[in-house]
């Protein structure tokens, strides 16, 4: 979703757009690609170039044909990537290391409340920068909703991302169970 809600605009004020999605992303992205093409986009409107962020998206945030720059990711490359656009005057957006929390209030409803952390911290096994990341849960309701989470995670079958029944798949790739594992063992520890 986040790549369409940049290239839209930008396509709509008359740009053309050099798409670098994340490698672990390339074959959605072709996709999304392919869907310009087949409404009728001009060629060279909508370019996407897959590749290494190293390589591919440090030459597209200093190339000087580029003037302006978009990117969603990681604070450390994307204060890369600003000070590349930077360095050369380009006009540049950065949404970089979401940390977004979900708030429980005393009156939500809460089965309604455990679906909603549940989809926003798991589905896509959590790999997108708008999953939730932080559940904060007024006391009051604390314990119900703990209670409620609980048995609903539970249920969720974990397995083979292309099995349909399959509702928790695998991680993209090892850096990102990595990840994931630490942020379990800190959860572990606090």
């Amino acid at each position: 979703a986040i790549p369409v809600w940049k290239i839209a605009p930008a396509l709509i004020y008359g740009n053309s757009v050099v798409w670098k999605p994340a490698t672990e992303t390339a074959v959605t992205a072709s996709k999304i690609a392919e869907c310009f093409h087949d409404a009728g986009f001009p060629a060279g409107v909508l370019n996407m170039v897959v590749g290494s962020g190293s390589t591919i998206g440090q030459g597209i945030a200093s190339h000087p044909g580029i003037h302006g720059l978009t990117f969603t990711g990681s604070n450390e490359v994307g204060k890369q990537v600003g000070q590349s656009a930077l360095k050369r005057g380009a006009k540049y957006q950065l949404e970089m290391g979401g940390k977004n929390p979900i708030i429980i209030a005393a009156d939500a409803d809460l089965d309604l409340a455990v679906e909603a952390t549940i989809s926003g911290g798991l589905r896509s096994t959590g790999q997108k920068c708008t999953a939730t990341s932080r559940v904060i849960v007024v006391r009051d309701v604390y314990e119900t909703f703990k209670e409620k989470l609980l048995e609903k995670v539970k249920s969720l079958k974990v397995g083979d991302g292309m099995d349909a029944s399959t509702w928790l798949g695998p991680c993209a790739n090892e850096k990102q169970l990595e990840t994931v594992l630490s942020y379990i063992k800190k959860g572990k520890e606090e």
